[in-house]
């Protein structure tokens, strides 16, 4: 066991190191560094597309991102977007609004909430701004010290506006029920990968040794995440040996590749 735990610190000081990722369009992304702990400043934005159709008149474009600038301020935002590069800046800017709710879109808030208590998230915050008849509600959540998500949400009520950017924040955050076999399927991912086949022995490794330290570290904890672009996060942290915190996150493109890397 100590010589696993030895094995997994050596990974923890490695990942601090920039990761240069394969860039789909050379023109467009030349180069992306992944970061791990808060003070990394290096912020990866994506977001899934599973957007809802919307039921409320969409505002111009030019009035939400107007809006996002000027809550640009909020905590945690301004702790990973300050250093941030281009082009994510202008991604966190081009973020557009759910508009319309489902049945998880009431509880969404209290799912957040939930995650912050169990530590999977350190902090969630909400901030607001009303434009014209509606709400514009914006969720960020820092997510294991390693980077951000966030949300927003339109509507006329500021409850349903909250909620909404909840829904959206939380349908960006991916939690394996079981970790070890998730990591040990992204390491399979990237078997052929042209850029990244390299890191499938590393992660098979980290699974193993998840798995084989079971009782021997504490609050163990894997996320991939997708703050608001078109890249994948993925954090992978525990303690271990009198509480000592070992955290490895990165990024790429795709979420199988970005966990691997982590």
């Amino acid at each position: 066991a100590r010589r696993e735990l030895d094995r997994v610190r050596s990974w923890s000081h490695s990942v601090v190191r920039p990761i240069p990722l394969a860039p789909p369009q050379t023109s467009l992304w030349p180069y992306v560094r992944a970061a791990a702990g808060v003070g990394a400043g290096v912020v990866l934005h994506a977001a899934r597309s599973k957007s809802s159709v919307s039921t409320v008149a969409q505002l111009p474009l030019d009035e939400i991102s107007n809006a996002l600038k000027a809550m640009r301020d909020a905590p945690i935002l301004e702790r990973y977007l300050s250093t941030a590069l281009d082009p994510w800046p202008n991604d966190y800017l081009a973020m557009q609004p759910l508009t319309s709710s489902n049945e998880r879109t009431a509880s969404a808030s209290k799912v957040l909430n939930d995650l912050h208590i169990k530590g999977t998230l350190r902090e969630v915050d909400y901030a607001e701004k009303q434009l014209d008849q509606h709400w514009l509600v914006l969720a960020t959540c820092d997510v294991q010290g390693a980077g951000f998500v966030c949300g927003i949400g339109l509507a006329e009520s500021r409850d349903v506006a909250k909620h909404l950017a909840a829904q959206q924040a939380m349908d960006r955050i991916a939690l394996p029920s079981d970790f070890v076999k998730e990591i040990s399927r992204c390491a399979e991912a990237v078997r052929t990968h042209k850029h990244h086949s390299g890191a499938r022995q590393p992660a098979q490794h980290a699974a193993e040794a998840l798995e084989g330290l079971t009782g021997f570290l504490e609050d163990v904890r894997v996320c991939a995440f997708c703050p608001c672009g078109k890249a994948w996060m993925a954090a992978i942290s525990a303690r271990a040996l009198h509480g000592n915190l070992i955290l490895g996150s990165s990024a790429d493109w795709k979420q199988e590749v970005a966990m691997a890397l982590a």
